[in-house]
């Protein structure tokens, strides 16, 4: 029966995150074999992923899918159009064609769920989506729009003597 309640929470769960007024969010990977503290950590990823693609306006008709773990991103990787090698040092991959972002699960949940680091690779490719672009110059200068960086904004001020 408790397992029973732990299936129907984490399917409540799952279909909010599926269910978004802005974009698509999904989680993927061997769902079957995950623990639930990996899935609840798997779902956390996909609702900060939400929050992002809100905050960033990305396109209605995108699909975002959250990869839970290293060993799925690896499978990942085996059916990616880029390189394994590529991947490897990435947090994302976007697809322009597919209209499909799919994020590293195991890089945003390290990068903790307010870190800059997450929040930036979370902008970083939706402002690929929304540019319809690869050029890394945009990308980055729409990033700096979305989260400028600390020292661009900071007023200065002087003590008087």
């Amino acid at each position: 029966m408790h397992r029973l309640l732990r299936s129907a929470l984490f399917l409540a769960f799952a279909f909010a995150v599926h269910a978004s007024a802005e974009a698509r969010v999904c989680i993927g990977g061997d769902l079957d074999h995950l623990s639930l503290p990996q899935k609840m950590d798997c779902l956390r990823s996909a609702i900060m992923v939400r929050g992002g693609i809100a905050r960033f306006h990305a396109p209605e008709d995108w699909r975002y899918f959250v990869i839970c773990t290293e060993s799925d991103w690896k499978t990942y990787v085996a059916f990616s159009k880029r390189s394994a090698r590529e991947l490897e040092t990435m947090g994302a991959d976007t697809d322009l064609v597919g209209r499909t972002t799919f994020f590293r699960g195991e890089w945003l949940r390290n990068a903790n769920t307010h870190s800059p680091v997450a929040e930036k690779i979370i902008a970083r490719e939706v402002a690929s989506a929304v540019l319809q672009s690869v050029d890394e110059v945009a990308i980055s200068k729409q990033v700096e729009r979305w989260i400028p960086k600390p020292d661009q904004n900071a007023l200065v001020l002087k003590a008087s003597r």
